[in-house]
């Protein structure tokens, strides 16, 4: 009987995880289970010497076949498994609700994407007191004949609510996303993740359900071009780079070539892979992510 046990208890599990049959019912038939033709006989043709009258067991051709389909359903059951591990790798779309910019903030691209992924950690916050609030923003003056202002890599240039106003990269929305949680108590910090390739923010964010924002163009993925000039107040040229734009990254196919966009201009959107990923490295690999402070880690990154 230890035989038979033993393929009982096999097929019960193999049935009952496939999900052919419940658990409880795989018990009770598993004994019975052979293909068509396979003879079920008395226990006294291949008898136990503690067998009960009218026990009944299953003839060695019909346990070569519950073998048979025994490997049969477990080769499925991993082929099953491996295409949609496959199907997951190959697709991957957070949910995220978007916020547009306009009309109240036709250059603030930077301060809404960082709204929306704010928004999307729990924070309802609005898109007006980020630009307003929390933004290092700096105006333009003239001296001597010479356009000063921001220095964009950590301050904005300009004003968001104006249509005449440029924009900051990464580590100005680190400071700003860091001003409002300090001031919230919250344990989440901003990171300034820029250098990462886009299949690398797949893998250690978006994979992880995490979306983060990253620097592009606008104007359906225009090329960027140098165009205005001025000079900081510490006396650093800065050449600003027309159709600038911010997003927050949320997921991509790689079956159509497509990377998922939350864009305060347009909404929840998709790009060619190809394209964004050239406007991407075009505008320095810049992005920015929002993560959980580590543990002793006390100090502010920016």
């Amino acid at each position: 009987m230890k035989r038979k046990a033993a393929f009982a208890v096999a097929l019960t599990v193999i049935l009952s995880f496939s999900g052919c049959i419940k658990t409880d019912e795989a018990a009770k038939e598993a004994y019975f289970y052979a293909a068509a033709g396979d003879v079920l006989c008395p226990e006294t043709d291949i008898a136990d010497e503690n067998a009960g009258a009218g026990a009944v067991s299953i003839i060695p051709a019909a346990e070569e076949n519950i073998i048979n389909y025994a490997q049969l359903a477990i080769v499925e059951l991993e082929e099953q498994r491996k295409k949609e591990e496959d199907l997951a790798k190959n697709r991957v779309v957070i949910n995220v609700d978007n916020i547009l910019q306009l009309p109240q903030l036709p250059t603030g691209c930077e301060a809404v994407s960082l709204t929306i992924l704010l928004n999307h950690l729990g924070f309802k916050v609005d898109k007006m007191t980020i630009a307003e609030k929390y933004l290092p923003k700096q105006a333009f003056y003239m001296k001597n004949g010479v356009l000063y202002g921001a220095n964009v890599v950590n301050t904005f240039a300009g004003d968001p609510r104006t249509s005449y106003s440029y924009g900051c990269f990464a580590p100005c929305i680190v400071t700003t996303a860091n001003n409002y949680l300090k001031s919230h108590g919250s344990d989440m910090e901003a990171r300034d993740i820029s250098g990462e390739h886009l299949e690398q923010l797949f893998e250690k964010y978006i994979d992880k359900g995490q979306p983060i924002l990253i620097w592009i163009t606008s104007n359906e993925l225009s090329e960027p071009y140098r165009a205005e000039q001025w000079v900081t107040a510490d006396g650093k040229k800065i050449n600003w780079l027309r159709n600038e734009h911010c997003v927050v990254l949320t997921g991509y196919d790689r079956e159509k070539k497509l990377v998922y966009v939350s864009d305060p201009l347009v909404g929840n959107t998709s790009y060619d892979y190809d394209k964004i990923n050239l406007r991407y490295e075009q505008m320095g690999c810049q992005a920015v992510s929002i993560e959980e402070r580590a543990d002793g880690d006390d100090t502010e990154r920016t």
